[in-house]
């Protein structure tokens, strides 16, 4: 081998060493920021379900007081992910659409909007559309919890809200290879709807009968 031809593979290995080290750098430097931000995200989650469960128990209090305390994590949260190009991770998708589920459920049972819902549209594309499809699941929970108690105006204003939020979400074809796992959830909201709305019709029947009887019962009373 002539001696240009060694000096040329002598700066090829010197460059290729240079380029391991500066990708084994750069890893370890996102494998430190993933690890702050799982460590972060888990205390996020951890919340969210936490307040999720409040506002189905009626603690709407605690709720607003645990996703207020949160939502100073999750800005710490985005920075993170954020500045090293980690918002399409998917870890990342499941905490931001976890936040945004809890936090617009709050909104809608309450009007506190924890979220500001200017932020919402500065979020990961994947993460809007996971969590409020995911938000009609919980809204129905929210329905049936109340079922009982609820004046059924309300309820029927909620039914709305998911009805819309499912004709928005149905309205664009997206295929699994750009939104995983979407299509499958769309299903499941279909049926959700439906059942909701078998159970409203259920208890708008059942009110109905109750009244009726009660009428009934006043009228043979005053006639005895």
């Amino acid at each position: 081998m002539s001696r240009g031809a060694v000096r040329k593979r002598g700066e090829l290995t010197s460059h290729i060493v240079r380029s391991i080290r500066r990708a084994q750098r750069s890893l370890r430097s996102a494998e430190l920021q993933k690890r702050k931000a799982m460590d972060l995200g888990d205390k996020i989650l951890r919340s969210c379900r936490v307040a999720v469960s409040n506002v189905h128990s009626a603690k709407l209090s605690s709720a607003k007081a645990t996703l207020r305390r949160s939502s100073r994590d999750f800005r710490r949260f985005l920075a993170l992910v954020g500045s090293n190009h980690l918002q399409h991770w998917g870890y990342a998708v499941q905490v931001t659409q976890e936040f945004v589920e809890a936090s617009l459920l709050l909104a809608i049972c309450t009007g506190e909007e924890i979220l500001p819902l200017k932020e919402l549209d500065s979020l990961p594309e994947m993460a809007i559309l996971y969590g409020t499809s995911d938000l009609i699941g919980e809204l129905r929970r929210n329905v049936l919890a109340s079922l009982a108690t609820e004046d059924l105006d309300e309820l029927a204003r909620t039914f709305g809200v998911m009805s819309e939020l499912y004709g928005e979400l149905s309205s664009a074809s997206l295929s699994d290879s750009v939104a995983p796992g979407l299509r499958r959830k769309l299903d499941t909201n279909r049926s959700i709807l439906e059942s909701t709305l078998s159970d409203l019709t259920d208890e708008i029947s059942r009110r109905n009968l109750t009244r009726s009887m009660d009428q009934l019962a006043s009228r043979l009373q005053r006639n005895k």
